[in-house]
């Protein structure tokens, strides 16, 4: 399969192995010769393999962007100088 999922789809691909034909659909087939019953009889046994395909919407739409590094600097940089400037101004205060 050759596909391309969007951002908000998630695909999930089922494989089949079963002694009885799918009702619809490819499928493919294997013949084993040399199977034998309980009895140890020969018995011919047919194996059929099929997948199926199912892409859904997770409808997270687009994610959230992620803030880049510097950004995040910045913020803490503006934090730390406002509590500098806070501790500066109650040690001003006690002197007085």
């Amino acid at each position: 399969w050759d596909f391309t999922l969007a951002a908000n789809e998630k695909a999930t691909i089922t494989l089949l192995l079963a002694e009885t034909a799918p009702v619809a659909g490819f499928y493919l087939t294997q013949v084993d010769p040399d199977t034998y019953d309980a009895n140890g009889e020969p018995k011919e046994t047919i194996i059929y393999y099929s997948s199926t395909l199912d892409i859904e919407d997770t409808g997270g739409g687009t994610p959230p962007p992620v803030p880049e590094p510097a950004t995040l600097l910045l913020v803490g940089l503006g934090l730390a100088g406002l509590l500098g400037g806070r501790q500066r101004l109650l040690a001003r205060n006690k002197k007085s």
